[in-house]
């Protein structure tokens, strides 16, 4: 599984956070796999600053959801 995080405009000053998380299919012979499975959540709002410390908080490991 491969977690990346992507700024996008939402509206004003505002943006948003979107967490993809890729999750790989199995493979089952040298040339057939399962499909890769790709989700998009939006996970925060806010402006520009805020959304980039969300994703260091994220990444560094030092922010959990429970």
């Amino acid at each position: 599984m491969k977690r990346e995080y992507k700024v996008r405009f939402f509206q004003g000053n505002t943006y948003e956070v979107v967490e993809i998380v890729t999750t790989y299919g199995e493979r089952t012979s040298a040339y057939d796999s399962k499909p890769d499975t790709v989700e998009e959540n939006k996970v925060f709002q806010g402006g520009l600053a805020d959304c980039e410390a969300y994703i260091r908080l994220q990444e560094g490991g030092y922010m959990y959801d429970f």
